[in-house]
C-alpha cells in the first residue's frame, strides 16, 4: 500500500510517552486561577512590608518575587486561552477544506472545465492556508498544554530496541469502525504495523459500533483500532457493567488507552437542517425545531424526528443527551438506523424539496450532499451536555446562532490500544503516537470510496 521505510526505535533514558488524554480546559483554568490567586496573595502581603524593612530588603525582594508569580501566572493563563482558542482556529479550518472538497467534487460531476479549474485552485489556496494555520496552531497547542502539564499525570511506554521489524512473530488483531470515513486510517496502520514485523488481522472482519468494539478491546480480545473520536467516546470508556466480563471489574477505560492524536479537532459534529426550511420558518437553533417540530413528524406524535447514529454510536448517545438536558423529549426524537439508509433518504427529502434535519460530521462524504452555508445549516442548541460545552469556530453564515454551540466538541481522531498490548509492544506503541492524517485526504478519499474506488 505504500512504500516501505526503516523504523529504528532506541531506548532512551527519558522514556518515550504513549497515551495522555488531553486535559480538560476546565482543569486547567482552574489550576491557573489558583495559581494567579497564590500570586496575587504574596503580592499583597509584600506590599504591607515597609521598603526600608531592616531585614536588608526582604520585603522589596518579596514583592519582586510575588511580581514575578503574578506575572508568570498572568503567561501561562494567557498561553492557555491561546490552546483553546487555536483549537477552535483548527476546527474551523477543518471545515473549511471539507468545503472546498465540495465545490470540487460538484465541479467535476458537472464536467465544467472552467468550473474545475476554479475549484481546483480554490481548493489548492484553502490547503495553503490551512497549512499555515496548523503550524501555527500546532505551536499554540503546543505551548498551552505545556503550561499546565504535570509530570505524575501520564503513563510512558519504552522505546523500542532491537532490529527494524521488532513486531517480527506477533500477531495483532485489530478492529475498524463501521463507518467508510475510518477505513482509510486503518488500512495505513496495518501497512505499516506489517513494516514493522507485525502480522496483522484485517479489520474488514471485525467492523463494529464504538458501543460494541470497546468491551471485547477491554477483554484483550482485540489490540486497537484507529478510530477512537474523543470526548465522543468518553462515556464509553467509562462504561462499568458486571456483564462485561472484564478481567478485575471496574471500567473499559481501565484497561484501554487513547494513543496519540492521528487528527487534531479533526472530527466535528452537529445537527444540519436545509437553508430552504430553516429561511422559510425563521429557524436558527434545535429550540426554534423543538418549538415547531410539525415538519420533520412523519408519524404524527408530535415529536420532530433526527436522522441520526447507528445504535452503538458515541453520537447516538451525545444525541439523546442533548435533547434530555434541553427538556425536549415530548418535542424531538432520534431516528437510529443503518447511518447510510437514513442520509441517503434525508437527500431523497431534500431533492423533493421537503424539511431535512439530520446529524452527520467531517471528514465525511455526507458533507458534500449538505454544505453548510450553501445548501445547510449547522443548528445550535441552548444547552450542551457535560463535557460538549466547546462552540464551534464557524461563521453565521454556517450557523446562525453564535457562539455555534452545536451540542459537540469537536472531537480529536485517535488510536485506542489494549494497555497490555501496549506494554508488550513498544515500537507499536510509538507508532501510534507519531502517525498523523491530513483531514482533507480523508474526505477526499471517502469520496472517491463512494464513488465506487472501493477496493481495500
Amino acid at each position: 500500500m505504500m512504500a516501505s521505510r526503516e523504523f529504528r526505535f532506541r531506548r532512551s533514558a527519558a522514556s518515550a510517552q504513549t497515551t495522555r488524554p488531553p486535559r480538560r480546559v476546565r482543569g486547567r483554568r482552574a489550576w491557573l486561577l489558583y495559581t494567579a490567586l497564590l500570586g496575587a496573595a504574596a503580592l499583597s502581603t509584600a506590599a504591607c512590608v515597609p521598603a526600608d524593612n531592616s531585614s536588608g530588603g526582604s520585603g522589596e525582594s518579596a514583592a519582586l518575587f510575588a511580581l514575578s508569580s503574578a506575572q508568570s501566572a498572568e503567561d501561562s493563563a494567557a498561553e492557555a486561552v491561546r490552546a483553546v482558542q487555536a483549537q477552535s482556529q483548527l476546527a474551523e479550518a477543518t471545515l473549511t477544506l471539507a468545503l472546498a472538497t465540495a465545490d470540487l467534487v460538484q465541479a467535476l460531476a458537472s464536467e465544467d472545465h472552467d468550473a474545475i479549474d476554479e475549484a481546483s485552485m480554490a481548493l489548492r489556496v484553502a490547503r495553503q492556508g490551512a497549512q499555515r494555520i496548523a503550524t501555527r496552531v500546532g505551536a499554540d497547542i503546543t505551548t498551552g498544554v505545556a503550561a499546565t502539564d504535570s509530570a505524575d499525570d501520564s503513563a510512558t511506554v519504552d522505546a523500542a530496541s532491537g532490529p527494524d521489524t521488532p513486531g517480527t512473530g506477533i500477531e495483532v488483531r485489530m478492529g475498524r469502525a463501521n463507518w467508510d470515513s475510518g477505513y482509510m486510517q486503518a488500512a495505513v496502520f496495518r501497512a505499516l504495523l506489517t513494516e514493522l514485523g507485525y502480522t496483522v488481522s484485517d479489520p474488514s472482519e471485525a467492523e463494529m459500533a464504538p458501543g460494541d468494539f470497546y468491551p471485547p478491546l477491554a477483554r484483550g480480545e482485540f489490540d486497537f483500532w484507529a478510530n477512537g473520536w474523543f470526548p465522543t467516546h468518553d462515556n464509553l470508556m467509562a462504561v462499568a457493567d458486571p456483564e462485561l466480563d472484564l478481567p478485575d471489574g471496574g471500567a473499559v477505560g481501565d484497561y484501554v488507552s487513547r494513543v496519540g492524536t492521528s487528527m487534531a479537532s479533526g472530527g466535528l459534529q452537529g445537527i444540519l437542517i436545509d437553508q430552504k426550511t430553516a429561511d422559510e420558518r425563521g429557524i436558527t437553533s434545535l429550540a426554534d425545531v423543538a418549538a415547531d417540530p410539525a415538519p420533520w413528524d412523519s408519524d404524527g406524535d408530535g415529536r420532530a424526528e433526527i436522522a441520526g447514529c447507528n445504535d452503538g454510536w458515541g453520537c447516538q448517545l451525545i444525541i439523546e443527551d442533548i435533547i434530555a438536558v434541553n427538556g425536549w423529549e415530548d418535542s424531538i426524537e432520534q431516528i437510529s438506523d443503518d447511518y447510510t439508509v437514513l442520509w441517503e433518504e434525508q437527500i431523497h427529502r431534500l431533492e423533493d424539496g421537503e424539511p431535512v434535519l439530520a446529524y452527520t460530521w467531517t471528514p465525511s462524504a455526507q458533507i458534500v450532499d449538505l454544505i453548510p452555508g450553501r445548501i445547510a445549516y449547522w443548528l445550535a442548541v441552548p444547552t450542551a451536555p457535560p463535557g460538549q460545552e466547546v462552540a464551534a469556530a464557524l461563521p453565521e453564515s454556517q450557523c446562525p446562532t453564535q457562539p455555534c454551540l452545536m451540542g459537540f466538541t469537536a472531537a480529536d481522531i485517535t488510536v485506542v490500544a489494549n494497555n497490555s498490548f501496549l506494554a508488550a509492544n513498544p515500537a507499536a506503541a510509538r507508532l501510534f503516537e507519531l502517525v498523523t492524517f491530513d483531514v482533507l485526504d480523508i474526505a477526499l478519499q471517502t469520496v472517491r470510496y463512494q464513488g465506487g474506488a472501493n477496493t481495500e
